[in-house]
């Protein structure tokens, strides 16, 4: 029997351009087109229920879901080898230090097999009947009515989100790659910036996209947090949009 484990890829839900398309296929990561078909806008994108129906449209066995703004550190490979008979993997949302949001996940990252599939389905169903509401928040609750089993990974490695990112951090670079540790000395596999980050009040959401500047203000200044800069770095030193390797042959390198 083969499993299929599918990291490459990315789902483009509200029609990406084709030159982004063309760029990520360069550098061998496929575009699963989504398409809303019957949807309606509530429930398609202000219920986040796209995420969900890609997923659930998908025929692979197992898949890591993450969001755009994050920054790998590790290899992951191994998460999605350990379900430990889980439903999913996951990271619970932590406020601010040892404050977790209720029950509450992150989409950020999450591993989820075929087999758990009835759980997103059931999700949408619920959202298709309430106006204030998301896909996450309906699966958390699902999760918790059903006593569905889950793996929790620790959040101090996966998920520093909000205001744990004023946590104090080290960035240093072992062996030629980026090391990042907290003030625990807990070494971060993965960094999720998160759309609450923004370089001043009121202004658009920063997603990299700004200059060089204004990223350093945001996270030295605000935050006190030097992980920000590992993108600046990636921008001095090599554009990603000339970034012409795969990534089976990124992966020789690591």
């Amino acid at each position: 029997m083969v499993i299929q484990i599918h990291l490459g890829y990315t789902y483009d839900w509200d029609n990406m351009k084709q030159d982004n398309v063309d760029m990520l296929k360069s550098i061998g990561v496929e575009v699963v087109k989504v398409e809303q078909g019957d949807w309606s806008n509530l429930l398609y994108r202000n219920s986040y229920c796209f995420k969900w129906k890609g997923l659930i449209e998908s025929d692979v066995d197992y898949e890591l879901l993450v969001d755009a703004d994050t920054l790998f550190l590790d290899n992951v490979d191994d998460i999605l080898e350990n379900f430990d008979g889980n439903e999913l993997i996951v990271v619970p949302e932590y406020l601010r230090k040892d404050t977790r949001a209720g029950n509450l996940f992150n989409i950020g990252f999450m591993g989820y097999k075929k087999t758990s599939k009835y759980l997103l389905e059931q999700s949408v169903e619920r959202c298709k009947t309430k106006d204030y509401t998301t896909e996450m928040f309906e699966l958390c609750n699902i999760i918790e009515e059903q006593s569905i089993k889950v793996k929790e990974l620790p959040y101090q490695q996966y998920m520093p989100l909000w205001h744990n990112h004023k946590i104090k951090k080290d960035v240093a670079v072992e062996n030629g790659k980026f090391v990042v540790h907290d003030e625990n000395n807990n070494k971060l596999r993965f960094y999720h910036f998160t759309t609450h980050i923004d370089p001043f009040m009121g202004s658009p959401v920063l997603r990299f996209g700004l200059d060089h500047n204004t990223t350093a203000r945001m996270w030295v200044k605000r935050f006190d947090n030097p992980v920000g800069l590992i993108y600046s770095y990636f921008n001095f030193a090599e554009d990603f949009n000339t970034i012409k390797e795969t990534i089976e042959q990124w992966k020789l390198k690591r």
